[in-house]
């Protein structure tokens, strides 16, 4: 390999007189020769000869000036003398680093280090392979020798299984932080809440919210579509009838007695098929005619020709004979403008069977009325 030159410093004694030869010699670590110097001026003229020429020549370094390793003069600063040295190997100076030539542990902070774990996070200096070792033992202390992961709370143990996650044993001890309530409004959720989504019939991959899906069903509900009902494929055979005669409350052999009730009165149908069988057994032997007069009190304001419910047939209505005008018959609510049947002077209105309560007159004045005669 070459020589390489490296700078080195040369203490000189104190107002040295130009001109004074001074003989240097430098040695290395071992107190080996390799090399001697000789004063030189700022601009590297030599200052003087070596006083012994043969040391130089023992090293092969000229006596006419020592320079660098790019051939330039040394300079003096103060009282040194800084000059370039030759070296190589052993004991001639530093070797230049090879690849790879740290061995396993030579570097601080990696390789097979005995370094105790690190146990605290302050600016105390710890090693990579404390700091790993650190690591590694809070790990081991929670991992036991199966597939569970443990942490330790307050005497009670959670076992989390690697395959199952199981969770074991949690004691409530301690005092719990009360938790505040929701805080997601009405609405706010993209699928539920107080929300305005038109029903959807999206069966597909259309994104559609719950309420959307929910309103649907029940548009479907409220107007159910009409299906064909097609007999394919095998019915199971359904069992005969299991209710038994009198089993049902309404139906059956029942020994409820007739009911001539037409009001809220809770009778079976039974009872009233009772009434109607008897009154077609035992009609009535005949009818009692009646008459009377009905004038309005208000005008266009219908009135009722009997003020209760009076079962009625071959009724006869006329107006009377000092109206004013024509005079109206119909239902409940029939005035002059809204129809009816029109009875002027003379004219006369017939009805099989009615009930009298429910047969109205009105006039455009009052006491414009009618007469009547009906059977009952």
């Amino acid at each position: 390999m070459g020589i390489q030159y490296h700078k080195v410093a040369s203490s000189l004694p104190a107002a040295v007189p130009d001109g004074t030869l001074l003989d240097h010699v430098l040695v290395d670590q071992y107190n080996r020769p390799i090399g001697a110097s000789v004063p030189v001026d700022s601009t590297g003229t030599p200052l003087g000869t070596l006083a012994n020429p043969l040391r130089n020549q023992q090293v092969g370094i000229s006596t006419a000036q020592i320079v660098d390793a790019l051939g330039n003069g040394v300079t003096v600063t103060g009282n040194k003398l800084d000059v370039n040295v030759a070296g190589g190997g052993t004991g001639g100076g530093p070797v230049t680093a090879i690849a790879g030539a740290f061995v396993d542990g030579a570097l601080v902070t990696e390789g097979t280090k005995i370094d105790a774990p690190a146990t605290t996070a302050t600016t105390d200096s710890w090693s990579i392979v404390a700091v790993l070792k650190g690591v590694l033992k809070v790990l081991l202390a929670v991992w036991d020798s199966g597939t569970h992961l443990l942490v330790t709370f307050s005497n009670s143990t959670i076992g989390i299984s690697a395959g199952t996650a199981e969770i074991g044993n949690v004691k409530n001890g301690g005092t719990f932080a009360v938790q505040s309530a929701s805080t997601i409004a009405d609405g706010s959720s993209v699928t539920l809440g107080a929300k305005a989504d038109a029903k959807s019939t999206a069966t597909d991959t259309t994104p559609a919210s719950v309420v959307s899906i929910l309103k649907e069903i029940s548009a479907m509900e409220q107007a159910p579509a009409s299906r064909a009902v097609t007999n394919t494929g095998t019915f199971a055979v359904q069992s005969a009838s299991t209710i038994a005669d009198n089993a049902h409350v309404t139906f059956g052999a029942k020994a409820d007695n007739r009911n001539a009730a037409t009001d809220t009165t809770a009778i079976t149908v039974m009872a009233v098929l009772k009434q109607l069988s008897y009154m077609l057994q035992n009609p009535p032997a005949g009818f009692t005619m009646h008459h009377g007069l009905k004038a309005t009190a208000s005008d266009n304001v219908g009135v009722a020709l009997m003020a209760s419910t009076t079962p009625a047939r071959d009724i006869v209505i006329q107006p009377l004979a000092g109206n004013s005008g024509p005079v109206y018959i119909g239902g409940t609510g029939v005035t002059p403008s809204t129809g009816g049947t029109v009875l002027n002077a003379g004219d006369s209105v017939h009805a099989n069977a009615c009930d009298m309560a429910t047969i109205f007159v009105a006039a455009a004045a009052h006491p414009d009325g009618v007469q009547f005669s009906y059977c009952a």
